[in-house]
């Protein structure tokens, strides 16, 4: 399977999440738990899809 470079740019860490949606690691983690954000892992590490993570935020009004 071949992955393009910028497919990579669109993966965010947990402190990115954490940035973007300004809540706390435990909070990612509970979302991530409770199946409401997916995360995928490479090498060890966590990433989110920046799609995934757009789709979180729902207007109020």
């Amino acid at each position: 399977m071949e992955v393009k470079n910028d497919q990579f740019k669109k993966l965010l860490t947990k402190k990115d999440v954490m940035r973007i949606l300004q809540v706390s690691l435990s909070s990612v983690d509970r979302w991530m738990r409770a199946g409401k954000l997916k995360a995928f892992g490479i090498e060890g590490r966590v990433y989110f899809k920046r799609t995934d993570v757009e789709a979180m935020l729902t207007p109020i009004n």
